[in-house]
């Protein structure tokens, strides 16, 4: 195992152990109960580091993808898909298609975004015909 150096880090490490700890506990200690499950949602193991990190000037959250109060609502269990990066992964996706391609018509395809890049960025050059006319 390794240890962590950083006062602050390992605060805000051993404060959301216990708490995942103590959110783990089974609610009623029956004799045939089978107690809570031990799972926690990312949801909610996210909004608790988001409450362990000391707000003050300089120390900032870093390590989780996206705030935990931004998530929706109904998709706790679903990971969430922010729309504008899937997007961006859809232009590029059809501009790799285009340079592979690298005929006039693939570059008319393109995304108005990608077209409008200075032609030095993009590297895009017609495919030459190797057959002589």
């Amino acid at each position: 195992m390794f240890s962590i150096s950083d006062p602050v880090i390992k605060g805000v490490v051993d404060l959301v152990e216990a708490e995942i700890v103590s959110q783990s506990q089974p609610l009623s200690d029956d004799g045939d109960s089978t107690g809570a499950s031990t799972n926690l949602s990312l949801l909610q193991i996210n909004e608790m580091v988001e409450k362990a990190v000391p707000k003050r000037k300089g120390v900032f959250l870093v390590g989780l993808a996206r705030r935990a109060s931004s998530y929706p609502a109904s998709s706790s269990q679903a990971p969430y898909a922010d729309p504008m990066i899937l997007e961006e992964l859809h232009d590029k996706d059809e501009w790799i298609g285009a340079w592979r391609s690298r005929t006039p018509l693939s570059f008319l395809r393109m995304p108005l975004s990608v077209r409008r890049m200075p032609l030095s960025l993009l590297s895009w050059h017609p495919r030459r015909n190797s057959t002589p006319r």
